[in-house]
């Protein structure tokens, strides 16, 4: 189709456009993406595609543990099924690091307007897909994602028929709850709000609110890499109360932390211009 990449029309920081022509003589323009970013890391990778039908047909890689959603809300014998904290951070880091890479590699900035447990797939080894791109650039990505977070930290999902992106039953509760240091824990998963938990938790509570502000959230960039942070001294067990509630002052002092240096929030000014 492009004649062995022969006919180049255009090169960026994350790929290359070929001319290509296709069976009906269609002249048509064929990105080739580089290496530097793993996208099957963070988005649902289609894997085919069928235009040849009334309804076009999209095919993926099976997402063999289901979605967030299924986790969240999923029950064995009666009983709510093991969601360890480690789980939900690797999940809520990950599935930022996709929604960023959304904003920042690709092309053009994709808003993902559907951000929700739903829609986000996890393989075999509970690693996010993002899927569903139906509503995007319609709706604030970051304002739903504060809604993830809580729904990760309360396993507390939204009730059907209630806006999810806005002040629903769980954010309401969660507003008035986080207010009063002292009752904290009763709005969280009883089974992951240990004592030496209860900073993280608070720390992931914290952000989340923040996504749900009206004006001045944080972008997708900042809260993986504030995810990123608290996940990273969560596991080193460096985590106290001091860090989590004054998150910014560990966020700016963690240098080089791991989003810093990773592909998927590399600076705006390396955007690729094809």
């Amino acid at each position: 189709m492009t004649g062995n990449y022969g006919s180049l029309l255009g090169k960026g920081a994350f790929g290359e456009v070929y001319r290509g022509t296709l069976k009906d003589k269609t002249t048509v323009a064929v990105k080739k993406s580089s290496a530097a970013v793993d996208k099957d890391k963070v988005v649902a990778f289609v894997k085919g595609c069928c235009l040849e039908v009334k309804f076009p047909v999209l095919v993926y890689k099976y997402a063999a543990e289901g979605s967030l959603r299924d986790i969240i809300r999923g029950s064995k014998n009666g009983q709510m099924t093991p969601f360890p904290l480690e789980q939900r951070l690797d999940i809520a880091n990950g599935s930022a690091e996709g929604l960023a890479y959304m904003h920042t590699y690709t092309a053009s900035i994709i808003q993902h307007g559907d951000v929700k447990p739903e829609n986000i797939l996890l393989d075999c080894k509970l690693v996010p897909k993002l899927s569903d791109f139906g509503l995007s650039k319609l709706l604030a990505p970051g304002k739903h994602f504060g809604v993830v977070l809580l729904e990760l930290i309360t396993r507390k999902p939204i009730v059907p028929g209630e806006p999810e992106g806005g002040e629903c039953r769980l954010v309401t509760e969660f507003r008035e709850i986080y207010d009063q240091e002292n009752r904290r824990r009763e709005i969280l998963d009883k089974d992951i709000a240990t004592e030496e938990n209860i900073p993280v938790l608070a720390g992931i509570g914290k952000l989340a609110i923040e996504c749900l502000a009206e004006e001045d959230r944080p972008d997708m960039a900042e809260v993986a890499r504030r995810l990123a942070v608290l996940r990273a001294e969560w596991k080193h067990g460096k985590t106290n109360s001091q860090s989590d509630y004054h998150l910014e002052e560990t966020a700016a002092d963690a240098t080089p932390n791991r989003l810093s240096s990773s592909p998927l929030l590399a600076s705006a000014r390396q955007r690729s211009s094809i």
